[in-house]
């Protein structure tokens, strides 16, 4: 009997998750921004480091544990978030609290764009 392969569902999981984001962006007709926001407020760095985590605003808003509309908020910078909610966002973006709030400090590394 001839054995199939096994599933990576790590892989598969990673490809669903990077066609919703593209797929979010191009829905918005946006281009992921190529330069370090860091003297733009804080919604435009969380936007700005979601896009180059590669993570949908569903995929991050599940993880902080909140709405979509909430993130859309924080993002456009209609709403602050909770000092809880800003150290959750920079764990889960892999960037430093300092640079989610103010500009200055640790934004993504290359390495983990991909």
């Amino acid at each position: 009997m001839k054995k199939t392969p096994a599933i990576d569902s790590t892989k598969t999981h990673q490809r669903a998750a990077s066609a919703r984001w593209e797929d979010e962006w191009a829905r918005h007709g946006q281009e992921v921004p190529k330069t370090d926001p860091g003297s733009q407020g804080l919604g435009a760095r969380l936007r700005w480091a979601r896009a180059r985590r590669r993570l949908s605003s569903e995929d991050l808003a599940r993880e902080l544990g909140i709405t979509k509309a909430t993130l859309l908020a924080y993002e456009t910078s209609r709403s602050i978030p909770r000092c809880d909610q800003v150290e959750a966002a920079a764990r889960a973006l892999e960037v430093s609290c300092a640079w989610l709030l103010i500009g200055t400090g640790k934004s993504i590394q290359k390495e983990s764009w991909l």
